[in-house]
């Protein structure tokens, strides 16, 4: 990694004061992972996680 890059990175997270970043950077993560959702209670509140 390019040093560079996580500076830029760091200045980002200490400025998210609202945690929208953190919240987009869970959200990519996630969209990289392959996740089932079982339980009926919880599978309305993560159907964005599921692949379509």
């Amino acid at each position: 990694v390019v040093k560079g890059a996580v500076k830029d990175i760091e200045q980002q997270r200490l400025q998210d004061t609202t945690g929208k970043w953190k919240q987009q950077v869970v959200n990519d993560l996630l969209k990289g992972a392959d996740i089932k959702v079982n339980n009926k209670e919880f599978k309305d509140t993560f159907k964005f996680l599921e692949k379509k």
